[in-house]
């Protein structure tokens, strides 16, 4: 998972998953990648090999 900022192009989750948990905004921030997951699970099990890893 990646920040795309305008300005400053993308920020790695070691920078912003702090700024998140302090300012209270982890929760919403995992819900939202939940839900990524969950509408991106069946293309990429249609498209990947059957034990596939990513990361």
């Amino acid at each position: 998972m990646r920040w795309r900022h305008p300005v400053a192009g993308e920020i790695p989750p070691d920078v912003f998953i702090n700024l998140a948990e302090t300012q209270q905004m982890i929760v919403p921030l995992t819900h939202h990648l939940l839900a990524l997951i969950a509408r991106d699970a069946p293309t990429l099990q249609k498209i990947l090999p059957a034990g596939s890893k990513l990361g």
